[in-house]
């Protein structure tokens, strides 16, 4: 069982960071000031629903998902992406709250190859960066 604590803090420590971002702030420099006090903890990133505490979020699940809303996901997007916030589209799909908002159909094939690209490219250089398992 991994840290919700943690998750939740990065969380909404980003979506902050983010709101009140300096042009010259990267999105590596405020993950950077985001996670490093988090450094090789078993974080848990399922995120928070701010009216109902015990819920998850109604419009994304996890604070990584490459969701609009979800800051921390719209920072690893920007960071480690190779084209940036310019690949948001390939990453989206795999969540349902990103398909309830798109009113697609499900489609497995595409739902496993967004959850593959996100997870090579953006999620797995993530977690490596700052050691969270």
């Amino acid at each position: 069982m991994g840290n919700h604590t943690a998750g939740l803090a990065m969380g909404l420590m980003a979506k902050q960071m983010l709101d009140h971002r300096s042009q010259e702030q990267t999105a590596l420099s405020i993950l950077d000031s985001v996670c490093e006090p988090y450094r090789n903890c078993d974080a848990e990133f399922e995120s928070q629903d701010p009216n109902q505490l015990s819920h998850v979020h109604p419009e994304f699940d996890d604070y990584t998902y490459p969701h609009p809303k979800a800051a921390l996901g719209m920072l690893m997007v920007e960071a480690f992406a190779p084209n940036g916030i310019n690949d948001l589209p390939k990453y989206q799909g795999f969540s349902m709250s990103m398909l309830l908002e798109s009113d697609q159909p499900y489609d497995e094939t595409k739902g496993d190859a967004a959850w593959e690209k996100w997870s090579e490219e953006i999620l797995n250089p993530f977690r490596e960066r700052y050691g969270f398992c």
